[in-house]
């Protein structure tokens, strides 16, 4: 049985630091009232949670991580934890963007990469991707 899908735009995969090789990320941008950073995140379906290095909570105007929401993970590492903050998240579809509510974490110590997970994107957008040609395809489930 075949299924057929149809999406809105489609991305080329980007580099991103520490990471080897092309990948499916997004330019996403966060407000917290009157702070903003901008950043690229990985798109991971393996994670629930949105996770920014504590570093990226400064700009935004969260002088202590660890007064967010605790929230235990699991990992390869075994259980980690993530402190939760609520923002507003913004990426750019088909030229627009607009800020929507999203629940942010931060780790407690630096992390290599910005998880983008399920629960603040894949709930907004219908994504594909295609590893052997390095493309990400986007459509809108809700935006």
């Amino acid at each position: 049985m075949a299924f057929s899908i149809e999406y809105d735009q489609s991305l080329p995969y980007k580099q991103l630091p520490f990471i080897k090789g092309n990948c499916p990320a997004l330019e996403i941008s966060l407000r917290n009232g009157s702070f903003v950073w901008r950043g690229p995140g990985l798109l991971d379906s393996g994670s629930m949670h949105t996770v920014l290095s504590r570093e990226y909570a400064e700009p935004l105007g969260i002088k202590e991580v660890e007064s967010g929401e605790r929230i235990q993970v699991s990992t390869f590492g075994g259980p980690a934890y993530l402190y939760q903050f609520e923002v507003e998240m913004s990426f750019e579809f088909e030229g627009q963007s607009e800020y929507f509510p999203s629940p942010v974490c931060f780790s407690a110590s630096r992390v290599g990469r910005n998880i983008l997970g399920r629960i603040a994107i894949f709930s907004r957008l219908k994504l594909g991707f295609s590893e052997s040609s390095e493309r990400l395809y986007l459509g809108r489930e809700s935006f």
